[in-house]
């Protein structure tokens, strides 16, 4: 049986993206939008895609040229609601 990935491309994407502005000033300084839209828009939906998204957002957060702007915007601040949630099993 092959192995077939349902990841969503918003996953993907910032996958992608946090690898192409790894150190990269000029890069990341175009990627900053991208990743930060895209964590505040999945936070807002609050379900298991919308908490893996920002997930990986903040994955990819991580791995650009520092930006204090997107490092303290309330998304990446804020604690994920999964992380509290009854039926996460760590």
């Amino acid at each position: 049986m092959k192995h077939v990935s349902c990841e969503p491309p918003q996953i993907k994407l910032l996958k992608l993206l946090g690898g192409l502005g790894a150190g990269d000033q000029a890069a990341s300084e175009n990627i900053y939008g991208v990743v930060g839209a895209a964590m505040q828009k999945a936070a807002l939906h609050g379900n298991t895609i919308g908490n893996a998204i920002v997930y990986e957002a903040a994955r990819a957060i991580t791995t650009l040229y520092p930006n204090a702007n997107l490092l303290q915007s309330g998304s990446f601040h804020s604690p994920p609601d999964w992380l509290s949630h009854d039926t996460v099993h760590f």
